[in-house]
C-alpha cells in the first residue's frame, strides 16, 4: 500500500481469494463482539475451522496471522471504546505505545492497558478512521476526523510524533449547559442575561472571545438557543461542538481533503454558500482564518444576529485579533478600512475567563462604540468586579453595571426591551442617550 511510512506494518498483498477471505472475517467478527480473551480464542476456533473447510487452498500461517492481527486490534479497540465510554472519563491520550493516560473528571492518570508496539497503534488509528469513512493520509503528520458519537479524534503521525504514532480521543460534553445553569454556577448574572438574550432577539451581532477551553462555545450555545423559533438558522463549524436544537438550522460542517489533497471543504467555502442561501442568522463556531474578510463584509452588507467566538488574551484584543486574521487573509488591504468595517459590523463583545479549577466567568460586556483617533473603540456596559478572593484562589465578584447605556439601546427598546437602572446602573447615562 503506497504512503506507509517505512517500517509499518501493512497487510499482506492479498489475492482476490484472500481479500475476500479478510472481508468475510471482519464482518463475522462485528457480528461476535470480543469481549474477553477466552471468548475470542472460542470465536476464532469455531472460524478458523470454518474458514479452513471453504479455503482448502489457503497458504499454512496465513489465516492464523490474520485472525490473530484483526481480532487483537478489534479488542484493543473495544477496550479502548469502552474506556471512552466511562461517563467520568474526559478524554484518552496514547503518547506512545506503552504510555496511555486518561482525563477522568478533570484530573490526568495512566490508563491500565497499553499497546505491543507502534504498529498496533497505528492499526488502531486506522480502524478509527475506518469508523468514520475516512482513510488515513500518511502524507498528513497531524490529522482530526469526528467519531459517530461526537468524539474528536486527533491523530499525530512521524516525524511530527517522536515517538510513534499517537492520538487524542476527546469526548464531547455529556450535557449541555443552559442558560439558567450558567447563571446558577455564577458564569454571569441574570441581569447581564437578561441583557444578551435581549441582544439576540434584536439581532444583534455578538462575538464571544477568550482563551482556549474558557467556555466560550457553551455561552456560544446557550445564546443561540434565544434565537426565535420562526427563523431559518445556518451554523457553520470546524468541528461540529454547538448542541442548541433548533426547527429550522442546518448545521454545517468543513472537510479535510483527501490523501491528494482534493475534496476539502473550508469555513470560507461554507459561509459563501450559506450567504446566498439568504438565512436569518448566521452562527459560526470560531473564526480562525480568512472567512473572517466574508462574514464582516456579509454583516456590513446587511447581514444581522451574527454569533461567532475567536481567541483573544483581553476583551480589547478581541478586534485586534479578527483585523490580524483579515490582514493575513487579505494583505494589502488597508488597515484603517478593516478597523471601520469591524466597528460597523460588530456590536457586541462578551469576554470569557476560565479561572483556577475550571471555574468559568463572563468578565466583560462591552459595545463596539466607533472609531477614534484611528482606533476602535470598546464601551464596556458590565464589567467584573472582584469583591475579594476564594478558597480555591479564584477572584471572588460579579458583574457590575458601569452606568453605561449602549447606542443600540433604541434597538432593544425596538423589539420590546425596556431596561433603566436595574440593568445599567445609576448613572447620568441612564437618562442621556451616548453620542458618538
Amino acid at each position: 500500500m503506497p504512503g506507509y511510512p517505512q517500517g509499518f506494518f501493512r497487510l499482506p498483498e492479498l489475492e482476490a481469494t484472500q481479500r475476500d477471505l479478510l472481508h468475510k472475517l471482519q464482518n463475522d467478527l462485528y457480528k461476535h463482539p470480543l469481549k474477553s480473551p477466552d471468548q475470542r480464542d472460542a470465536i476464532l476456533k469455531h472460524l478458523q475451522e470454518t474458514y479452513t473447510k471453504t479455503y482448502p487452498d489457503l497458504e499454512p500461517g496465513l489465516l492464523g496471522k490474520l485472525f490473530s492481527d484483526v481480532t487483537d486490534d478489534y479488542l484493543l479497540l473495544q477496550s479502548l471504546l469502552e474506556l471512552q465510554s466511562d461517563p467520568a472519563v474526559n478524554s484518552v491520550t496514547v503518547n506512545s505505545y506503552d504510555r496511555v493516560t486518561l482525563v477522568r473528571n478533570g484530573k490526568v492518570e495512566g490508563a491500565r492497558f497499553h499497546f505491543e508496539g507502534k504498529n498496533q497503534v497505528l492499526r488502531l488509528i486506522e480502524l478509527l478512521f475506518a469508523q468514520g469513512n475516512r482513510s488515513l493520509d500518511y502524507s498528513e503528520p497531524i490529522q482530526e476526523m469526528r467519531l459517530q458519537d461526537g468524539s474528536r479524534l486527533t491523530v499525530l503521525l512521524p516525524p511530527v510524533a517522536v515517538d510513534g504514532p499517537a492520538l487524542v480521543l476527546k469526548k464531547p460534553p455529556a450535557h449541555t449547559f443552559s442558560a439558567g445553569y450558567l447563571v446558577k454556577n455564577k458564569t454571569l448574572s441574570s441581569e447581564v442575561l437578561q441583557f444578551l438574550q435581549a441582544c439576540v432577539a434584536a439581532r444583534m451581532n455578538i462575538i464571544i472571545s477568550g482563551l482556549k477551553a474558557s467556555g466560550k462555545t457553551t455561552l456560544l450555545n446557550a445564546l443561540a438557543a434565544f434565537i426565535p423559533q420562526q427563523e431559518r438558522v445556518i451554523t457553520i463549524e470546524d468541528p461540529v461542538e454547538l448542541s442548541f436544537t433548533h426547527p429550522h438550522n442546518l448545521r454545517l460542517e468543513t472537510k479535510p481533503g483527501s490523501t491528494y489533497g482534493t475534496g476539502a471543504v473550508q469555513q470560507a467555502n461554507l459561509l459563501g454558500k450559506a450567504i446566498r442561501l439568504s438565512p436569518d442568522r448566521l452562527v459560526v463556531g470560531e473564526i480562525k482564518g480568512d472567512e473572517v474578510c466574508q462574514i464582516i463584509k456579509a454583516l456590513c452588507s446587511g447581514q444581522e444576529g451574527f454569533l461567532s467566538t475567536v481567541n483573544a488574551h483581553h476583551p480589547y484584543d478581541t478586534l485586534n485579533r479578527l483585523e490580524s486574521l483579515w490582514l493575513v487573509a487579505e494583505p494589502s488591504s488597508p488597515v484603517q478600512s478593516i478597523r471601520e468595517q469591524l466597528a460597523a459590523a460588530i456590536d457586541l463583545v462578551v469576554y470569557v475567563a476560565c479561572l483556577k479549577n475550571d471555574v468559568f466567568r463572563v468578565t466583560s460586556v462591552a459595545e463596539v462604540s466607533g472609531i477614534a483617533g484611528g482606533n476602535i473603540v470598546l464601551s464596556e456596559i458590565f464589567k467584573f468586579t472582584q469583591t475579594g478572593t476564594t478558597a480555591q484562589g479564584n477572584p471572588a465578584g460579579t458583574l457590575v453595571p458601569t452606568g453605561t447605556r449602549p447606542l443600540f439601546n433604541s434597538r432593544l427598546e425596538t423589539a420590546g426591551f425596556l431596561f433603566g437602572p436595574e440593568i445599567y446602573g445609576s448613572s447620568l447615562g441612564d437618562v442621556l442617550p451616548r453620542k458618538h
